[in-house]
């Protein structure tokens, strides 16, 4: 007896010389007379009888779903079923079943799932959410009931195939539409035909690195009890994914080495969130994004809560002022990346708010910035412990030395750019603050 009966037998499927069998997709495959015990409705309503006997396991499409393809699952299911030589009229003939790993690893898999997932309903409903997808050599894009969104590759999948980047950007559309909710039945609106046959047909025979992408998808869909189907939308209709997946509207996008950060760390070990990311650029396993992403925990970092834990930031540059008054209206302890540039108005207003000395980065030292494309032009970078708490301001002004010129100097007309020159990140109250090496 093939070690996976008893799976198939736990499953309700027992054998049956009497059952149907049905032509494969591909000439010459059978499939074998199994059934569910339960159930001898015919096609007609009436007792079943050959040759629609039953519930059969057949390799064309199903009332229900077969398990996702493995990564390099190139055959048809019906091919590991032989029968005789006799021709499909031949009912009665014994069928065997191949001893093959992964027919018992994929019944292994409905033993798992058939108690919470009910596969696809032969009643259609109305989809609960329409997306639509799209890609192009320099990013993906989507939208949803008027919310798009989209962003850049990265290097390693801007290598990949066309047809695979639909399905990448089809899958991180859903996570970053559905990432939230569970039992939802999804219209999946997509201008590419192979992208659409991979995602209905839980994976396909042709590339492997596709059918990898469409069974993380299901993957994460059936978790969830989500139901996708997926359909062909021209082109020229799929405009605003397209125009996302093309149009990179946040220049500002990039990161620090993460050996840097690491760094950053060392001196900060509780930081808990990270403000300003995409999936790309995150630091921390928690993070918030400008546009809605797959896998930020919210969107937009000026509509959430900064008083519960310890928060890492490195905003747009443009930002940096609306950061200073976050953190001042929420009294807010947060660690910032931002430049040194004494010239700018928020410049006076970030030493005010120090908790702790600034640490300036050594831009010469490594390379700072890992993402593309990089600023072109890289002015000082510091990382800044501030805080909306007045007491831990104070406490800290406290703890520096009195700025002073030597015996017999005139005062400078610029102090601060004095000082920021002398390696000093400016002057407070008549008080100096020092940089410390990160």
């Amino acid at each position: 007896m093939p070690a996976f009966w008893p799976v198939l037998r736990s499953l309700g499927l027992y054998q049956d010389p009497e059952a149907s069998t049905y032509p494969a997709q591909r000439a010459g495959s059978e499939t074998s007379g199994i059934y569910r015990r339960y159930t001898h409705l015919s096609r007609d309503g009436g007792e079943g009888k050959r040759p629609h006997g039953g519930f059969v396991i057949f390799a064309g499409e199903p009332g229900f779903y077969h398990s996702p393809r493995e990564e390099g699952d190139h055959s048809n299911p019906g091919d590991r079923v032989s029968g005789n030589d006799s021709g499909p009229s031949n009912y009665g003939a014994k069928t065997t079943w191949s001893e093959d790993k992964e027919i018992e690893r994929n019944l292994e898999w409905w033993q798992e799932q058939l108690l919470t997932w009910n596969g696809k309903s032969l009643i259609l409903r109305q989809p609960d959410i329409q997306i639509e997808s799209d890609a192009s050599l320099k990013g993906w894009g989507a939208t949803t009931q008027g919310c798009p969104t989209g962003g850049p590759w990265s290097k390693e999948e801007r290598t990949l195939h066309i047809n695979c980047l639909k399905l990448l950007a089809a899958t991180l559309a859903v996570k970053t539409f559905l990432k939230n909710q569970v039992n939802k039945r999804v219209l999946l609106l997509l201008d590419n035909q192979t992208a659409v046959a991979y995602v209905n047909n839980l994976g396909g025979t042709v590339s492997t690195q596709a059918t990898k992408l469409a069974r993380e998808l299901w993957m994460w869909c059936l978790e969830r009890d989500i139901l996708l189907i997926a359909q062909h939308l021209p082109g020229k209709e799929n405009v605003i994914a397209d125009s996302e997946s093309r149009v990179m509207r946040d220049r500002s996008d990039w990161m620090l080495n993460p050996v840097v950060f690491q760094r950053i760390m060392s001196h900060f070990p509780n930081l808990q969130v990270d403000l300003f990311a995409t999936r790309l650029t995150y630091q921390l396993p928690r993070f918030f994004s400008w546009r809605p992403d797959p896998l930020a925990e919210e969107t937009d970092a000026f509509l959430q809560d900064w008083t519960q834990v310890r928060r890492y930031a490195n905003p747009p540059w443009n930002l940096v002022g609306r950061v200073l008054a976050k953190v001042e209206e929420q009294q807010a302890d947060i660690i910032l990346i931002a430049q040194v540039w004494p010239s700018q108005l928020w410049y006076p207003r970030l030493l005010g708010m120090l908790r702790s000395y600034p640490l300036k980065i050594n831009l010469q030292r490594e390379a700072v910035i890992v993402t593309e494309p990089q600023p072109q032009v890289l002015p000082p970078l510091a990382m800044w412990p501030i805080s909306g708490n007045i007491m831990l301001v104070k406490g800290f002004q406290e703890r520096l030395q009195t700025s002073s010129c030597p015996l017999g100097d005139t005062r400078p007309h610029n102090v601060m750019i004095r000082y920021v020159e002398n390696g000093s990140a400016g002057a407070l109250n008549g008080r100096l603050i020092p940089f410390r090496d990160l």
